[in-house]
């Protein structure tokens, strides 16, 4: 809770400004999980409003990502890399097997889950 309101907080703050932050990541070690979790729920308070919301936690690679749908296109948030949008089409979205081809190319045997 004191997460969510905090993310709130930051984008009320920081609404005015050009580059918008909607989540600080925890920087603690093996912290993916609950970063990924903290800036869905932070993406979600923003985008409360939009009919195009939509986000999932996918675990693989024993790492927790945030994968969302901003507009007309997909993004995939990592604690390390930030938010990066992908070549994913919106009607792929939760097609795991195209996510993971998407953030390991070179890695064919890749597996994951939906966390939430």
């Amino acid at each position: 809770m004191v997460k969510k309101i905090l993310a709130f907080s930051l984008l009320l703050l920081t609404s005015c400004s050009t580059t918008t932050t909607i989540f600080i990541p925890a920087r603690a070690e093996n912290a993916c999980l609950p970063n990924a979790i903290g800036f869905k729920d932070a993406y979600e308070v923003r985008v409360l409003l939009d009919e195009k919301r939509w986000a999932k936690i996918l675990i693989a690679d024993q790492h927790a990502y945030c994968v969302y749908q901003l507009g007309d296109t997909i993004w995939i948030y990592d604690v390390n890399d930030g938010s990066v949008p992908t070549t994913i089409e919106p009607k792929d979205k939760e097609d795991i097997n195209i996510l993971l081809t998407w953030l390991f190319p070179h890695h064919r045997e890749m597996t994951g889950y939906w966390a939430d």
